[in-house]
């Protein structure tokens, strides 16, 4: 088994998805779906130091952390706000 899920991030994950039931990116698109991922916001291979930082993790489901989230982190879109929004005036979300 890898160091990414060792028994230390298994349980940071549990508590994540406790404290955070629902996927954030479909609470801002006004939806309610139970998270099933505890998301790094900043990606561990940009800050590996982050792996079991609490405050860089977001509740997910699936999909969205298979889409949305993928096509962020390819796409370099993945800075976010204060607000939790995307910061690139290029992100889709911000385009009108």
């Amino acid at each position: 088994m890898s160091k990414t899920y060792d028994s230390t991030w298994r349980k940071l994950r549990r508590i994540q998805l406790r404290k955070d039931p629902l996927c954030a990116f479909c609470k801002k698109m006004g939806k309610i779906t139970e998270a099933t991922v505890a998301d790094h916001i900043t990606p561990i291979s940009d800050d590996p130091k982050a792996r079991l930082d609490p405050n860089n993790l977001q509740s997910l489901c699936k999909e969205c952390h298979d889409t949305i989230k993928q096509r962020m982190e390819s796409e370099s879109y993945n800075q976010v706000g204060l607000n939790g929004m995307p910061m690139s005036k290029d992100h889709p979300w911000n385009k009108e």
